[in-house]
C-alpha cells in the first residue's frame, strides 16, 4: 500500500507549469562532478538507495485525484546510468551531458530523480545528478550531493552511514502547510496581503528591442558590481538597518521604475521557505515566491525606500505559507 498525502503549494505550482510545458529543462535541478579515479560502483549504488530511503521526497510521484494533486511516496527507486563519453571533442561531450539533464521525467511514475557516470577515460569519469524541481529545491540538490557523497565514503569503508535520524519528511511540511492554508488567520492574512498589492498593477514597457518572444520561459540580463560599489552598498545596508539583498532590491526597483506606464508595479522575489525546525536536513521543494509592491513615486529618498523595502519584506513574509511543523 502506497502512502499518499497532499501536495504542497510549491509542489501544485511546479505540477501546472509542467501541464502547460510539459518536460522543459527548466524544472531540472543538475550539478556534475568531475571525479578522477576509480570508481565502485556497487558503493555508489548503495550510497543512491540509502539516501532515496533516508528523504521520503526522492521516492514520490505525483497522480491527479479528481482534480486534486496528491502525493504517493513510493515510486520505483532510481538505478545508476552508466554511459561512455562520446568520441570526439570536448563540445560532443557537453552536448551528450545536456541531453541527459534535458531528458523529461514522468512525473507520475517516476523515478523522479537520475544519475548518471559518463566514462570519459579509464579513472576518469563526470557525475550528473538531475533532480526534478517538484521534488527539491536548490538547497535540496547540494544537501543531497553532500550526503551521497558522505554515504559513498562509508561504503567504501565497508561501513554504515552514520547520519542522524531526520526530524520528519517533506510530506509532514505538505500536511502541516495545507492545515495552514484552511485557517481562518492564514485566509485573513492572504485577503490583507491581496489589498495591499492592489486590484491594478502597472505593465513595464522595455520597448521592442528588449520584449521578450512568445513561448520564452525568462529573460535575463547580468550586471558585474566593482569591489567598490559593493562596498559602498553594504555601507547603506548598514547605516539603515537593512540587508544588502534589500537595498540591492531597492536598486532593481529604482532601475525599473521608468519602464512602468503606471505608479505601481510587482518585483517577485524567491526565499528559501526553510523557516520550519529542522528543515535544513530535509530534501524538498521549499523554495517559495513572494509578490513585492514597488512604486514609482517620486518623493521617497533612496534612504527612505530602502527603509520601504526592507519593511515590505519582513510583512510580506508574514503572508508566506510556509509554517513549522509540528
Amino acid at each position: 500500500m502506497l502512502d499518499t498525502e497532499p501536495a504542497s503549494a510549491s509542489q501544485r505550482r511546479t505540477w501546472f507549469m509542467e501541464l502547460i510545458a510539459p518536460g522543459i529543462p527548466q524544472h531540472h535541478l543538475p550539478f556534475a562532478l568531475d571525479v578522477f579515479g576509480e570508481i565502485d560502483i556497487a558503493a555508489l549504488q548503495h550510497s543512491l538507495d540509502y539516501i532515496v530511503e533516508r528523504h521520503e521526497s526522492l521516492r514520490t510521484i505525483f497522480v491527479d485525484d479528481d482534480g486534486t494533486l496528491r502525493q504517493v511516496i513510493g515510486a520505483p527507486r532510481p538505478k545508476l546510468m552508466l554511459v561512455d563519453a562520446p568520441p570526439g571533442p570536448t563540445p560532443d561531450l557537453k552536448t551528450s551531458l545536456r541531453e541527459h539533464v534535458a531528458a523529461p521525467f514522468n512525473l507520475s511514475e517516476g523515478p523522479l530523480i537520475r544519475l548518471i557516470v559518463v566514462k570519459r577515460a579509464p579513472g576518469v569519469h563526470v557525475l550528473v545528478f538531475v533532480l526534478h524541481h517538484i521534488i527539491a529545491d536548490n538547497l535540496s540538490l547540494g544537501l543531497f550531493v553532500r550526503e551521497t557523497a558522505e554515504a559513498y565514503t562509508s561504503f567504501c569503508a565497508r561501513n554504515i552511514p552514520a547520519f542522524a535520524p531526520l526530524p520528519w519528511q517533506y510530506a509532514d511540511f505538505a500536511i502541516a502547510e495545507a492545515r495552514w492554508l484552511a485557517t481562518r488567520t492564514f485566509q485573513a492574512r492572504l485577503r490583507n496581503y491581496a489589498v495591499n498589492l492592489g486590484p491594478a498593477m502597472t505593465q513595464l514597457d522595455f520597448g521592442a528591442d528588449r520584449t521578450v518572444s512568445s513561448g520564452s520561459a525568462i529573460a535575463s540580463e547580468l550586471l558585474a558590481v566593482d569591489t567598490a560599489t559593493l562596498d559602498r552598498l553594504k555601507e547603506v545596508a548598514q547605516q539603515t538597518g537593512v540587508t544588502l539583498f534589500t537595498v540591492l532590491l531597492a536598486s532593481l526597483q529604482t532601475v525599473l521604475a521608468p519602464y512602468a506606464n503606471g505608479r505601481d508595479f510587482v518585483i517577485a522575489v524567491p526565499i528559501a521557505g526553510r523557516g520550519s525546525d529542522g528543515a535544513e536536513d530535509i530534501i524538498g521543494p521549499f523554495a517559495n515566491v513572494i509578490a513585492l509592491k514597488a512604486s514609482t513615486r517620486a518623493a521617497l529618498t533612496m534612504a527612505e525606500l530602502v527603509t520601504d523595502v526592507g519593511r515590505q519584506l519582513v510583512d510580506t513574509l508574514e503572508y508566506d505559507v510556509r509554517r513549522q511543523v509540528n
